[in-house]
């Protein structure tokens, strides 16, 4: 809850400095760094990436709406801002039950059974790695098409 304090300063202060895509592409860093110290389950201490990983979900959404907001004519502003906000549920939703289905997965799995957090250490690293390869190629191929149409990016 303290936190809602420092991000949406925090989110201001970035995107008054940087583009949108070098503001995604920091958030998303952020949030590999993340989910690979999450995956690790340290006790107390693994709550900090949490935190985090929570902090940047707010960082993105203003970094989305601020780009869009000034993308979208005023006419339709409210529409677009609000499947904005419906995009955003599908996909936290959509991620939750992969991520719930690879975790009933590999706790099927006999080798994971040999640790209590073995399928659950499991499916956070597998999630890390997922994201990390997933979002580095879209990424990659975002900043590469908007560095050949000639705009900016950082």
């Amino acid at each position: 809850g303290v936190m809602v304090w420092f991000v949406p300063r925090l989110a201001q202060h970035l995107n008054q400095r940087f583009s949108p895509l070098a503001c995604i592409g920091w958030i998303a860093a952020v949030v590999a760094c993340c989910l690979w110290a999450v995956s690790a389950m340290w006790p107390l201490w693994g709550v900090l990436p949490a935190v985090l990983m929570m902090a940047c979900m707010g960082l993105l959404g203003y970094t989305l709406g601020r780009a869009l907001h000034a993308e979208t004519d005023s006419a339709q502003r409210a529409t677009v801002l609000s499947l904005k906000g419906m995009l955003f549920n599908l996909g936290y939703g959509a991620a939750s039950w992969i991520f719930a289905t690879l975790l009933s997965q590999m706790a099927k799995n006999p080798m994971t059974k040999l640790s209590p957090q073995g399928a659950l250490s499991q499916a956070l690293l597998v999630q890390a790695i997922i994201f990390t390869c997933g979002f580095s190629l879209v990424y990659w191929g975002w900043a590469r098409r908007s560095w050949s149409r000639g705009t900016q990016a950082i």
